[in-house]
C-alpha cells in the first residue's frame, strides 16, 4: 500500500509578536509552518509547498528538517508580520504580507490525494490551487480568516462549496453565515453539506457533516501567543483524519496540538512537543 502523503500550501514566515501581556518577540511562523509541523507530528507524511523567509536561519530549518521535509519551500524572500494582541488577544498586523509575496505554482508536483491550502495572501491563488486539486480529484482542506470574509464573503462562500473540509473559527463562522444566533450559524453549515469545523477557543471545537454534530472540549493551558492555532489546529485535524478517519478523534488531535503552540511564541511550542504529554492531554480529553 502506497503511503499517505499530503501537500500543504503556504508560507514559513520570521515574524515579530507583541502579546497580550507586553512581551515581544522574534519567532518562525507562516501559516503552513503551523500547519505541515502540526499534521507531521500526528504522523502524516507532509510536504509543505510554498516559500521560506531568508530571516530563517540554518539552525532553525535543520531543526525543522527533523519534522518535515523542507524540498519543495522556495527561498529568496523575506516574509514577516508584526502583530500586536490586546488583551482581549484581537490581533492588529502592522506589517502583513503582500499578495504578490506569496503566489504559489503547484502544478510541477508529483500527484498527491491530499491537499491543504492555507490561507495565503492572495485569494485567488489559494482559490487555483483548490480548482487545481479538486479536478485531479484529490481530498482538498482549506479556511479562511475574518479580514478575507468581510472584504470578498462571495469568494470565500464558494472555496467552502469546493472543497471537502473547511475550518474556521466562531467569530469567522458569523461573520460567513450573516447570521446572528450561534443556532443558526450551525443550520447554515450544515445546510451546505460540507464538512465544517468551527473552532471556540478556551470552549473546544466542533465538527459538523450534514446533520451530525460532535463537539470537544479545550486544554487549559498559559496563554503566551495565539497566532497560528487555528493553522495548528488544522493540521493535527486533517492529518487524524486522513489517517483514522474519525473526526472526534480529529478534533481531540486539534484541541491538543494548539494547546502546544499557544504556550510560547510561533512554532516553538511544536517544535519542543513532549510526545508523553502529547500522550496524557489526550488521556484527559478522554476521561
Amino acid at each position: 500500500m502506497n503511503e499517505k502523503i499530503i501537500y500543504s500550501f503556504g508560507s514559513f514566515t520570521y515574524d515579530l509578536i507583541e502579546n497580550h501581556k507586553g512581551i515581544s518577540k522574534y519567532c518562525v511562523g507562516g501559516s503552513n509552518a503551523y500547519f505541515s509541523l502540526s499534521s507531521s507530528i500526528v504522523g502524516l507524511k507532509t510536504y509543505p509547498v510554498g516559500y521560506i523567509s531568508d530571516d530563517i536561519d540554518y539552525t532553525i530549518r535543520k531543526k525543522l528538517s527533523d519534522f518535515i521535509d523542507l524540498k519543495y519551500l522556495k527561498t529568496g524572500k523575506k516574509l514577516n508580520f508584526h502583530i500586536i494582541y490586546n488583551e482581549n488577544l484581537e490581533a492588529n498586523y502592522l506589517k502583513d504580507l503582500d499578495e504578490n509575496d506569496e503566489v504559489i505554482d503547484c502544478k510541477d508536483l508529483p500527484k498527491s490525494d491530499y491537499a491543504h491550502v492555507c490561507v495565503i495572501s492572495s485569494i485567488k491563488n489559494q482559490m487555483d490551487i483548490i480548482e487545481y486539486y479538486k479536478k485531479l480529484g484529490s481530498f482538498v482542506s482549506t479556511g479562511t480568516y475574518l479580514i478575507r470574509i468581510k472584504k470578498d464573503r462571495d469568494t470565500v462562500l464558494k472555496m467552502l462549496n469546493l472543497c471537502d473540509l473547511f475550518f474556521l473559527n466562531k467569530e469567522e463562522s458569523f461573520a460567513l453565515s450573516n447570521e446572528k444566533n450561534f443556532n443558526d450559524v450551525i443550520n447554515f453549515f450544515v445546510n451546505t453539506g460540507k464538512k465544517v469545523v468551527i473552532t471556540l477557543g478556551k470552549n473546544g471545537a466542533i465538527f459538523i457533516e450534514n446533520k451530525n454534530f460532535l463537539k470537544v472540549d479545550s486544554i487549559n493551558v498559559d496563554v503566551i501567543d495565539v497566532t497560528g492555532a487555528g493553522e495548528t489546529f488544522a493540521g493535527a485535524f486533517v492529518s487524524s483524519y486522513i489517517l483514522y478517519n474519525d473526526p472526534y478523534l480529529s478534533l481531540k488531535y486539534g484541541v491538543i496540538l494548539s494547546s502546544f503552540v499557544i504556550e510560547d511564541f510561533g512554532i516553538n511550542g511544536l517544535l519542543n512537543i513532549k510526545r508523553d504529554l502529547l500522550l496524557k492531554r489526550l488521556e484527559e480529553l478522554n476521561v
